[in-house]
């Protein structure tokens, strides 16, 4: 899915880390619906849209 609007972070690292509870909410309710983690990613873009960083959202499960 796409977010065409976006957040507006001033640098890569601020938006990891956004992006990890993020990731971790999208990935609880996918196994409360169906029991699947998935195989999903957010895309950490600049100005012009490149793709300067990804964070996978099996890379931000942690053991408690």
């Amino acid at each position: 899915m796409q977010d065409p609007e976006g957040t507006d972070l001033p640098d890569v690292e601020v938006a990891r880390k956004a992006a990890i509870p993020a990731a971790r909410g999208i990935l609880a309710e996918g196994i409360r619906r169906d029991g699947k983690l998935g195989s999903q990613e957010f895309e950490i873009t600049d100005e012009a849209g490149a793709v300067v960083a990804t964070v996978p959202f099996r890379s931000v499960i942690e053991a408690l």
